[in-house]
């Protein structure tokens, strides 16, 4: 019987999951299951996976994950949280270089989950964070691979002189969710935080569940 993508989730995420012993992982990990994706918390088996404690089966759960090919590296959530930026905001180097190394993971993905003192939102790329937590090996290896800061990414933007692209979907994303989105297929230059240099106008479908969002850059 399959293994359902939520059995696995729930076992990845319970916190006593490593008493199972890492050799229950090639019993439950498949290429199937790998590329769940829990749309209520944003998140995926990867991303579950960088967050346990216990070293071992952090480290086997990851490699099993990535050798299914599969495994959602570049997904990002609603406010731009990757794989990639969890494992560097957790110090786990050795697990990010494993998802650069894979080509998939989208290294300038920008991330905005926190704040300042002001309440303004802060816009952070993988190499900022590692730059914020003094982590010089793992800043070095980013910028070898392409790696930017956020207002770098932001200085560099330039205007694209092309049609307006449309997006269809039944959800409303965000505009940093849409530049993410763009980065990951190769656009890095309409991939800014400055948000305010995408325009989004929503019109309703024959379809009243689908909404197709015009976005000018």
């Amino acid at each position: 019987m399959p293994i359902s993508g939520t059995y696995l989730f729930d076992k990845l995420d319970n916190p006593h999951a490593y008493q199972l012993g890492s050799g229950l992982l090639g019993t439950i990990i498949t290429p199937e299951n790998a590329g769940y994706i829990d749309h209520k918390r944003e998140r995926t088996p990867l991303m579950i996976a960088i967050c346990i404690n216990v070293v071992d089966w952090r480290n086997d759960a990851v490699t099993a994950l990535l050798a299914t090919g599969n495994a959602h590296i570049s997904y990002a959530d609603s406010e731009g949280t990757t794989a990639l930026s969890i494992a560097i905001r957790l110090g786990h180097h050795s697990i990010a270089r494993q998802l650069i190394e894979t080509g998939q993971s989208n290294i300038n993905a920008i991330c905005h989950n926190s704040t300042n003192y002001k309440g303004e939102r802060i816009y952070r790329t993988a190499l900022d964070i590692a730059i914020e937590r003094n982590y010089m090996q793992l800043e070095s290896y980013l910028r070898s691979n392409g790696a930017k800061t956020a207002a770098i990414i932001k200085a560099t933007a330039t205007p694209i002189n092309a049609p307006a692209m449309i997006v269809q979907t039944n959800a409303s994303p965000s505009p940093l969710t849409i530049a993410n989105t763009m980065a990951s297929l190769s656009l890095s230059s309409m991939a800014t935080s400055n948000t305010q240099a995408i325009a989004i106008d929503a019109d309703e479908s024959d379809d009243p569940n689908t909404k197709h969002y015009t976005i000018t850059i």
